[in-house]
């Protein structure tokens, strides 16, 4: 996985200031190699969160989707009206896209996005729990987008139907005015 968008453009700056990259030079595989750079991803951050209000939940969306690379999954738990598509609205915003165009697929189940990278926005709340609510979504087909964010609202319904690594689980809890708990943690612990 590559770091984000302003270290590539760094990357790309210092060859093509060197004379040693045209400035159509995005090949960065190649680059890479070439250079034997190394860039070390920066993973989604982990541990807990206080959200005092929306405008925070918004945020801590927004500072997780700059690390968004394509392949994750992530599986958002937490009541009704706790502020699961208020955090998809910040990643979405980190992805390139008008937050205000994000809305829970409640009735639709599945909303596709593109901005820097696709995203599939998809809710459970209305389907089954296990294998049921998977195959409603088409989720195999849609987890076979390796350059895609995968985010499953109400994903504790999977049950323990089959993920790839690469998932993070995020659970907010409070409602109503209080403070949101947000706790993000990773399962796939190679990162």
């Amino acid at each position: 996985m590559l770091g984000q968008v302003p270290t590539l453009n760094l990357i790309h700056g210092l060859l093509f200031r060197r004379g040693t990259c045209a400035a159509s030079c995005w090949d960065l595989e190649k680059v890479l190699a070439e250079y034997r750079l190394v860039v070390t991803s920066i993973s989604i951050p982990t541990g807990e969160w206080i959200a005092s209000n929306e405008g925070e939940t918004f945020d801590l969306g927004v500072r997780v989707g700059q690390q968004l690379s394509g392949g994750e999954i992530i599986l958002l738990d937490g009541p009704l009206g706790a502020g699961k598509t208020v955090f998809v609205k910040g990643m979405a915003r980190a992805l390139g896209l008008d937050a205000e165009e994000i809305t829970s697929p409640s009735f639709t189940l599945v909303n596709l996005h593109q901005g820097r990278l696709l995203l599939y926005h998809i809710d459970l709340y209305r389907l089954e729990e296990g294998a049921r609510a998977a195959h409603a979504v088409d989720l195999d087909e849609i987890l076979t987008d390796e350059n895609a964010v995968v985010v499953i609202e109400w994903g504790e319904r999977l049950g323990h139907y089959p993920l790839p690594a690469d998932v993070w689980r995020i659970g907010i809890s409070g409602d109503g005015d209080e403070p949101r708990k947000i706790k993000i943690s990773g399962t796939d612990f190679s990162l």
